[in-house]
């Protein structure tokens, strides 16, 4: 036989052979997810659902990311962030929120491929104390009394009330106390109110005295 022919004739072979395990080799394999998801950019809020006085900062804790570039922040109200790329930032709430009462802040981690990212919200209910005292600022005259009253417009309920200073005020405590002054000055007063929550509400009422 023609040693050509006999080299070509196991050459095909080999290559059959080859092919064959090659196409087998596709056609069995499965592919492992397992790598492409421990790669995958993760990030985790913890606690979904938050509460939080609105004369507070907000510490954000327990969040959690894997496989990330970057971190950012936003919010849908007016408040701030200490610093919006921290993973566990600290919030400032804004007056609108305070108002509303709720805010939505949320957490991006950009994937370390540069294109992927992805998203966790925390949803923080404001509680907030609002009052007035006697509408506005006014004017009266030496040694005629005045009641200088708080009245809440928002809040969680079971009041404490506390005045400063004590400078002609019959008493520091409760919503209703009696302004008597003796000498002609003006005088700036700050009520503070705690609700049974903690929160704390602060409001002034400048006062000008004739004689």
């Amino acid at each position: 036989m023609n040693i050509m022919k006999i080299d070509t004739i196991v050459s095909k072979c080999i290559i059959a052979i080859l092919l064959t395990f090659f196409v087998t080799t596709i056609t069995n394999a499965q592919v492992d997810t397992s790598l492409y998801s421990l790669n995958q950019v993760q990030v985790s809020v913890g606690q979904k659902s938050i509460s939080a006085c609105s004369d507070t900062k907000l510490i954000i804790t327990g969040v959690t990311a894997s496989n990330y570039a970057s971190i950012s922040w936003s919010t849908t109200g007016d408040g701030y962030f200490s610093k919006n790329t921290d993973l566990n930032p600290t919030y400032s709430l804004g007056l609108d929120e305070m108002i509303n009462g709720k805010v939505y802040l949320v957490v991006t981690a950009n994937g370390i491929d540069g294109c992927s990212s992805i998203k966790d919200t925390v949803t923080v209910t404001v509680n907030s104390v609002f009052f007035s005292i006697n509408d506005s600022d006014f004017t009266t005259c030496q040694n005629v009394s005045t009641h200088l009253i708080a009245k809440v417009l928002k809040g969680a309920g079971g009041y404490t009330y506390e005045w400063s200073p004590s400078t002609y005020l019959d008493k520091t405590t409760g919503s209703d106390v009696i302004f008597t002054p003796s000498s002609s000055t003006t005088i700036s007063y700050q009520c503070t109110i705690t609700d049974e929550l903690g929160c704390k509400g602060y409001n002034q009422l400048q006062i000008k005295v004739n004689p």
